[in-house]
C-alpha cells in the first residue's frame, strides 16, 4: 500500500573534463539537487484516482563542459534548470486524474495537466535514463535543429490510455 505524500530528493554531482582531443582541454564541476513531492489525493482526501506532483531543481557550479569539439551538450542533466551558475526552478507541478475503463483488466484513461520537465519523461530504458543514474545526451533522441526549439520544461495536457495497469513504453505502473 502506497503513502499519501511521498518526498524524494537527490543530489547529483558532475566533474567532467577533456584530457586530450576536442578544441581545448579542461574540466568543469557542476551539480543538481532535486526534490519531488507526490500526492495521492485518494489517501489524503478520499478523491479516488487523483494524484499530483511538484518538483523543484537547483543547478549550481560551473558551466557545461566546453571544448569537446562538438555542438552537442555533453551532459543533459547539467542543463536543467540552466546551463551555467546557480539556477532554481519548479520544473514540474501537475495534477492527474485516472478514469477507470475496466479496473479488472487494468484499463484506464489518464488526463494530466500542468508543468513538466520533458527530460524526466524520457527517463526510460530506451533513452538510457535521464542522466543522473545512467549516461544521457539529448542529441541521441532527435536532430538538434528540432530539439533546440523544444523547451525542456513546458506546460502541457496529456491524455494517456493505460492497458494492464501499464503505460506502454513507460515505467509507470498503476497499483490499486
Amino acid at each position: 500500500m502506497g503513502k499519501a505524500v511521498v518526498l524524494d530528493s537527490s543530489l547529483t554531482q558532475f566533474y567532467q573534463g577533456v584530457a586530450s582531443g576536442g578544441t581545448e582541454t579542461g574540466s568543469e564541476y557542476n551539480a543538481t539537487a532535486q526534490a519531488t513531492l507526490e500526492f495521492d489525493f485518494g489517501k489524503l482526501a478520499g478523491w479516488q484516482f487523483w494524484t499530483a506532483e511538484v518538483k523543484a531543481e537547483w543547478r549550481f557550479g560551473g558551466p557545461l563542459l566546453g571544448g569537446t569539439g562538438t555542438i552537442n551538450p555533453v551532459n543533459t542533466a547539467a542543463m536543467i534548470p540552466g546551463a551555467d551558475g546557480s539556477k532554481f526552478s519548479v520544473t514540474a507541478a501537475n495534477v492527474t486524474k485516472l478514469f477507470p475503463v475496466n479496473l479488472k483488466e487494468g484499463k484506464l484513461v489518464a488526463l494530466s495537466v500542468g508543468r513538466y520537465n520533458l527530460v524526466d519523461l524520457l527517463d526510460e530504458d530506451f533513452f538510457a535514463g535521464g542522466g543522473t543514474e545512467r549516461f544521457f545526451n539529448i542529441a541521441q533522441i532527435g536532430p538538434l535543429t528540432v530539439l533546440r526549439q523544444v523547451p525542456l520544461i513546458t506546460n502541457a495536457v496529456n491524455l494517456i490510455y493505460i492497458r494492464g495497469g501499464v503505460v506502454p513504453g513507460v515505467r509507470l505502473r498503476i497499483v490499486f
